[in-house]
């Protein structure tokens, strides 16, 4: 799923991609929960400043949701543009 967020004359987008691995022939992939792919867009397009960005738990885990994949990724996503607003002032 992936979701585009207007923020502070930027654009976040956010996609949430299951993360899998392999596991037994039974049970040929395991869902080990979701990854938060952040990309950070001006108006011009793709800032070099950012790069895309993978994110997961803290424990190195994957989110249990895809809404909770979405909902950090937008947050990490308004840390970075805030943090950029506040070294260009």
């Amino acid at each position: 799923m992936e979701r585009a967020y207007p923020y502070r004359g930027y654009s976040i987008k956010v996609r949430a991609e299951p993360q899998i691995e392999p596991a037994t022939l039974s049970d040929p992939f395991h869902a080990l929960g979701f990854v938060s792919v952040v990309e950070i867009l001006s108006a011009k397009g793709p800032m070099d400043a950012f790069p895309r960005l993978h994110l997961t738990e803290a424990n190195g885990h994957g989110f249990l949701t895809c809404d909770e994949a979405l909902a950090h990724g937008f947050t990490a996503g308004q840390r970075l543009v805030d943090d950029l607003r506040q070294t260009s002032a």
